[in-house]
This record gives C-alpha cells, sequence and structure tokens, in this order.
C-alpha cells in the first residue's frame, strides 16, 4: 500500500528519529504514485498487512483457528442431565414451547467452541461428534434439501436476558425438507403442504432476509449441521439440527426454466444468475450490511468466492450478454425493463440503489489511473479465489455531463462537500487473467519482475458485477476532513478492454453567445429598415 493515508504512528521517542520516519513515509507517498492521483483508494490490503490499522480494515488472510477442532482433541463434552435431556425429548417431540433451555445452551456452547465448515457435498460424512450424555450426541453432517419455512424462535425473557445480552444472537427455526446430496431429482411440485412432508428441524443463528418475508417458502439449501441423535431409542431418530447458517445454493441439474417454476419467492434475473454461477446467495445480506463500510472480515468469503466465479465465467463464455442477463417474462412491464437496463449502464442510478444491487450486472466506462497487484496469502481465501493474488485498479467511472456533491463520511464534524464533475472514484477488482495480462493495463515484465503498484492512465470499457459502496481513507477527503472517509463503488470485473477517450458533449457557452449575439444584431438591422423606410410611406 503505497498512497500513505494511514496515520502514523509514534514508533520513535526522538524527534529526529520521528521526523526521518515522517519524510520516509511521505516521500514514498508522493513517487509511487507517479504523481497523478495520490488521494486515490486504498488496495484491498493483503493476509496479515500491517499497512493499515485494525480498525481501518480487517485481517483478510489472518489463519482462522479452529476452537472446535482444539475442543474435541481435548476430549469436548457438553454435559446434560436426566432432567434436561427428558426436557429436550419433550419439547422437540411436541414442538411445545418455551424453548427447552438445555437446547439453548447446547446451541450457545457449540456456537462459542466453533461451528463445522465441511460444506462440501462431495467429502465422506465425517465422524465428528460431541457427547452428551443420557443417550443424546450430536453428529456432524451435511444435510441438503428445500427449505419450506422460516421462522425466527420466540425465546422467553429469562432467555433472552443471557442469549441475547449484546441484542446480536438471534436464533432462527428452520423446515427443511430433505434430499440426498448427490441427489439431481427434481423436487415435485407443491401439492403436498409443508405439514404433509417430512421435514427436519434445524435451528441457526443466520438466515437470509427474504426467507423471512415471504408467505410462501421453497429455496434449495444445505447445512454443516450437528444432528442431534437420540441413541436411546429404537432407530436413533434425529430430533433437529444445530448449524451457524444455511448455505443457499442453487442446484446445478436445474436450468433457469426449472428454477424459476419451482423458487419462491422468485429470484430477480441477476440474482438467479449469480446462484447459478455457484456463489452462495447467503452473501447478499452479508455484503449489503456492509454498505458505504470499510471491508470486513465476515465478507472475505463472498468477495473472493465472486471474484473467483465471475472471472472464470468470463473465460469459459458463460457470461450471459449484457443485454440477455435482465430479460423478463413477456408480462413485465417496459418500465421495469428501462429501469434495470438504466442501472445496468447509468452510475448514478445504480449509485442511488446500491444496498439492494449486491451482484447486479453492469457496463460503465472507466479511466484507470493505477494498479495494484495484492497477494492473499491465507489458504482458505487463496481455494475461494483459486488463486494467490488478484488485480485491483483504481480510477473513475464516467458520470457524463452530471455532477456529483459528495458529503465525506466518518468525520466527528460534518466535513466540506466534495465536487465530482464528470466522473467519480471507482475501485475494480479482478483476477489476473489472460486477458488482462496481455493488455496495456498490466505492464506483465515489471509485474513478473516483482512490482506491485503501477500507474496506468488508459481509458476502458468494464463488464462486471456490482461489489457494494466501500469506504476508505484518501488524501483528497482527509485535506479537509482529517476522520472523514472517501465512498466509492466497489466493482468485480469480468472483462476490461481499453479503448479511446470518450467525446464529451457539453454545451458551448461562447456558442450561445454568438447566436444571441446574431439574434439581436438582425433585430436592430430589421428596426433600421423599418425606420429608414417610413418617410417614403408617409408620401
Amino acid at each position: 500500500i503505497v498512497w500513505g493515508s494511514r496515520r502514523v504512528k509514534r514508533h520513535h521517542r526522538t524527534p529526529i528519529g520521528l521526523l526521518l520516519f515522517v519524510t520516509a513515509v511521505c516521500w514514498q507517498a508522493k513517487h509511487s504514485t507517479h504523481g497523478q492521483f495520490a488521494w486515490a483508494a486504498l488496495p484491498i490490503p493483503p493476509a496479515g498487512s500491517a499497512a493499515v490499522d485494525e480498525a481501518e480494515s480487517p485481517p483478510w488472510g489472518k489463519p482462522n483457528t479452529s476452537p472446535l477442532t482444539e475442543f474435541l482433541t481435548r476430549g469436548g463434552q457438553i454435559p446434560l442431565t436426566a432432567t434436561d435431556a427428558n426436557e429436550m425429548r419433550v419439547a422437540l417431540h411436541d414442538h411445545s414451547a418455551p424453548f427447552p433451555n438445555a437446547l439453548l445452551k447446547i446451541f450457545n456452547a457449540v456456537g462459542r467452541v466453533g461451528w463445522t465448515q465441511s460444506t462440501d457435498a462431495s467429502q465422506r460424512p465425517s465422524t465428528t461428534v460431541i457427547e452428551l450424555g443420557e443417550g443424546l450426541q450430536l453428529q456432524e453432517r451435511l444435510v441438503v434439501g428445500w427449505v419450506r419455512a422460516a421462522t425466527p424462535v420466540g425465546l422467553i425473557e429469562s432467555q433472552r436476558d443471557w442469549f441475547q445480552f449484546d441484542d446480536r444472537a438471534r436464533l432462527y427455526q428452520v423446515e427443511l425438507q430433505v434430499q440426498a446430496a448427490d441427489s439431481t431429482e427434481v423436487p415435485s411440485d407443491d401439492s403436498a403442504s409443508p405439514a404433509q412432508t417430512e421435514l427436519l428441524t434445524i435451528y441457526c443463528e443466520r438466515v437470509p432476509q427474504v426467507w423471512l418475508s415471504s408467505a410462501r417458502l421453497r429455496q434449495p439449501a444445505q447445512f454443516a449441521a450437528f444432528a442431534l441423535v437420540d441413541q436411546a431409542v429404537a432407530g436413533m431418530p434425529t430430533l433437529c439440527g444445530l448449524a451457524e447458517a444455511p448455505q443457499w445454493l442453487l442446484p446445478k441439474y436445474m436450468s433457469s426454466k426449472q428454477l424459476a417454476a419451482r423458487l419462491a419467492p422468485p429470484l430477480a434475473p441477476y440474482v438467479l444468475g449469480l446462484g447459478q454461477l455457484g456463489w452462495d446467495l447467503t452473501y447478499l445480506d452479508t455484503i449489503a450490511q456492509h454498505n458505504q463500510k470499510p471491508l470486513s472480515r465476515d465478507e472475505a468469503a463472498g468477495f473472493y468466492s465472486l471474484l473467483r466465479l465471475t472471472n472464470s465465467a468470463s473465460e469459459t463464455g458463460e457470461v450471459v450478454p449484457l443485454d440477455d442477463v435482465e430479460n423478463t417474462n413477456s408480462g413485465d412491464a417496459d418500465s421495469a425493463e428501462d429501469r434495470r437496463a438504466a442501472l445496468s449502464t447509468q452510475p448514478l442510478a445504480l449509485l442511488a440503489d446500491a444496498k439492494s444491487s449486491v451482484g447486479r450486472p453492469l457496463e460503465w466506462h472507466v479511466r484507470i489511473v493505477t494498479g495494484t497487484l495484492v497477494p492473499v496469502d491465507d489458504t482458505a481465501d487463496q481455494r475461494q479465489l483459486g488463486g494467490k493474488a488478484y488485480i485491483q485498479f483504481d480510477g473513475f467511472v464516467d458520470i457524463g455531463n452530471d455532477r456529483i456533491r459528495f458529503q465525506p463520511i466518518g468525520g466527528s464534524e460534518p466535513a466540506p462537500k466534495l465536487d465530482f464533475s464528470g466522473e467519480f472514484p471507482v475501485t475494480i477488482v479482478s483476477r489476473l487473467n489472460e486477458q488482462l495480462w496481455n493488455s496495456p493495463l498490466v505492464p506483465a515484465e515489471q509485474v513478473e519482475a516483482g512490482q506491485q503498484s503501477w500507474a496506468v492512465g488508459q481509458y476502458a470499457r468494464l463488464r462486471g458485477r456490482f461489489y457494494r459502496l466501500w469506504s476508505y481513507q484518501s488524501e483528497l477527503v482527509q485535506s479537509s476532513s482529517p476522520q472523514g472517509r472517501q465512498v466509492a463503488p466497489l466493482v468485480v470485473a469480468s472483462s476490461l478492454f481499453p479503448t479511446a477517450p470518450p467525446v464529451r458533449d457539453q454545451p458551448s457557452y461562447v456558442g450561445w453567445f454568438g447566436w444571441a449575439l446574431c439574434g439581436a444584431m438582425l433585430v436592430i438591422l430589421a428596426a433600421i429598415l423599418w425606420l429608414a423606410s417610413r418617410p417614403t410611406q408617409q408620401k
């Protein structure tokens, strides 16, 4: 990170040491940008980067420790009394209220030691087991099926006092129509109600908001869950499942038409396209919650997987043309189509609806100022990305003849507004693919030699998917507000092709003045001729 927008901390007590340190940082910030736009966006920090404060940007690539593994290694058990076990059996069998305290304590304990992350359907069933006593145990399982209902669990006041003491912990009940993990059978229609089908109840911390707001629900999902198994009963039935959150993955064996006919509520065409790429749609809520904020660790999986899938689809030719991505049924109104077209091609229209536009396809004209190779060190992040680095471009998006008066955020007092005319800052990220490697946007020889940041100065046509608005520190904003932050769109590119500079149509005030002067002269000339002809008419 070479822009030096981070506040310098005092590492030297002597004034001379501090002066030399600040001078070195300022010299690097000035010269590393080649004199162009030193206030451009900070790159997304690499794994373990110390260049940005922890509060400024999360540790993208810090290794994810596994408290669950440590807990099990120590022979972890969650003891359960006979009274607790009987209370839990009765409550789960009869679906009676209130929610059993014993199960709530188990859910809380598992959440503290760490949820399972084995969500790959191709993996063999795990042998992870947590003994509860009294014939009950938790078995790690991958559960796949169709969600038929999702509701918040109503807790009594005494339970809320300790389980939701920080107002963040939540508990949801999901009814899942279980299906074999490797099944390719298209599910039957809704002739059978959820009450008439065999459902597994799963309790989890988070569910997509759209599931809660829908009167009719039918969505595919899979859970890396702990099944609560009763070994004291013949057949060892599963009483319920416990999970952190679902994975909202669309089945690959179903076509777009089949999905459109089965899903309830129906998904927007671009969301359906995201799901068919293999992207987990639960990330939509996670990303939208961080709109206009710095990057957060809990969105890393969604960010890296979207980078991988967007670029992979582009390389294999699976990207649907922009005009076809938003195709609608014949009964849809033309105004809806016009709005979708505007959101895809007009930056201001999309930015005004940014929170609900995560993943929306777009095509913009941009001016690239700088490029940065951002390394990714964490193994899990590399797996999500499908590589060990990605490219970040900082520049501006063309907004035509429009102007934006931007109010920096984050300061203790309102900062002066900044005027952007004709273009607005944008951050673009992409995997390092063949198209970029062979373009003037990436100096291949310098990058191979170890250079990680370079000046570009090139116009380009950007096609990709909108990620969200993110905020970062910039020298332009800090010059007027030390605590202020710039907000800019973050876009995941599927293609980025260099273009010629655009020809901008702007009103010419000199031209209008000339026309006005010409008109005035004609009026004066006509008046002179009329006055000159009056004596002749009197004779």
